[in-house]
């Protein structure tokens, strides 16, 4: 079973921290259909290749931050090819959209809804997640289109009664296409006040020797190894390691392991 700790008090008391505060729940995310089969989109986790990380020689996948994010969330894949065209103007009929192949869904999910320039995907999911979280939607992490931004956006999932749609804007006047399999969009969980727990606060370094210490080795490590380098990356937030000593952490990722979505027996 997973487990997650879920708020379970005024947001002024989850504010103070109190563990006490906060219940233990099983953890789920239910993908309805209309037949409860797969959906056409053919939702995935997201794998961590990106083919401008294969470009730099692979070097780019040195950076762990990125490989995490790219893995981060379960992806959503174009049933079908399209390509969408945006004269720039402000009217719904100035995006115009043409399946290059019959639309498995007929529902021309592809769609100029909003107008001004706004693609928006209708999918053929319902989704409903543990109770006090939402779903983050985006694009694909770490990846770009080509004079197309997709806008990210926070669901509540755990009430919501009715499918959401994912929008992208064009930034300019142009062509797109996405082809049959690609990926669309991305979404993952969160604890929906969890944000709003957190106390900020700017503080000087001074305050945290340890901290500071921690710091100073690294930035002398790293000074060293960029001044004397031979091509290889040290690696150490990889390894979970700060300088010469492991890192004082159970729960170091290097990778994710996220459940593909299986239909109910």
């Amino acid at each position: 079973m997973q487990e997650m700790w879920l708020p379970n008090a005024p947001q002024n008391e989850i504010r103070e921290g109190n563990l006490s505060d906060w219940e233990v729940v099983e953890n789920f995310l239910d993908i309805y259909t209309r037949d409860g089969k797969e959906s056409v989109f053919d939702i995935q986790p997201a794998h961590v290749i990106r083919q401008w990380m294969n470009d730099t020689g692979n070097w780019a996948y040195n950076c762990l931050p990125l490989k995490i994010a790219n893995q981060y969330g379960w992806v959503a894949h174009s049933p079908c090819s399209f390509t969408a065209t945006w004269d720039g103007g402000p009217g719904k009929e100035n995006l115009n959209i043409t399946n290059h192949e019959f639309c498995t869904t007929d529902c021309h999910y592809a769609t100029s809804h909003f107008a001004h320039g706004i693609l928006t995907v209708n999918t053929d999911i319902l989704v409903k997640t543990t109770p006090g979280t939402s779903l983050y939607i985006r694009g694909l992490t770490n990846t770009q289109k080509d004079i197309i931004y997709p806008m990210d956006a926070i669901v509540e999932t755990d009430w919501l009664p009715f499918h959401f749609p994912f929008s992208l804007k064009f930034i300019k006047p142009g062509t797109i296409t996405y082809e049959k399999g690609e990926p669309l969009f991305m979404f993952f969980p969160i604890i929906r006040n969890y944000i709003e727990s957190f106390k900020v606060t700017y503080k000087s370094l001074d305050s945290n020797p340890e901290l500071k210490e921690q710091n100073r080795r690294f930035s002398q490590s790293r000074g060293d190894h960029m001044a004397n380098y031979n091509g290889q990356a040290q690696k150490f937030y990889i390894k979970g390691t700060v300088v010469n000593n492991k890192a004082d952490v159970d729960d170091h990722k290097t990778r994710l392991r996220l459940n593909t979505p299986k239909v109910a027996e």
